[in-house]
């Protein structure tokens, strides 16, 4: 599982802690799951993996929700922010002409489970 945090390196530095945190809950389980991916995408944590239960994504979930409230920089408090498209979420500090965001990116994403198709309310 610790290869799980090799993907620490391609995420934002103020998510560190969200992720680490999401890793060390994958372990707790004795879950052998492979984190595939890991990035910043519309402003939010994504994470992919290889396999999972219900409880595991909803540990993604949880995950997912908090980087929405959390800076990318620095992991202080922040909000979703809008430059040009580009979504990102950033504390005032860090806004850096980002302008905070009165729209949601569209984004749907769809997990398969067991054959069956959820779609997953962002």
């Amino acid at each position: 599982m610790t290869k799980n945090l090799d993907w620490l390196a391609q995420l934002p530095p103020g998510w560190g802690g969200i992720y680490s945190k999401l890793v060390a809950e994958l372990e707790e389980r004795r879950a052998e799951i492979e984190v595939q991916q890991a990035k910043q995408k519309f402003g939010e944590l994504r994470v992919h993996v290889d396999k999972g239960s219900d409880e595991i994504y909803r540990l993604i979930d949880a995950a997912t929700k908090q980087s929405r409230s959390t800076c990318e920089v620095c992991g202080a408090p922040g909000v979703l922010r809008d430059l040009k498209g580009y979504f990102t979420t950033r504390c005032d500090e860090h806004a850096e002409g980002h302008a905070e965001s009165t729209a949601k990116p569209i984004a749907a994403s769809i997990r398969i489970v067991d054959g069956k198709a959820y779609l997953i309310d962002r």
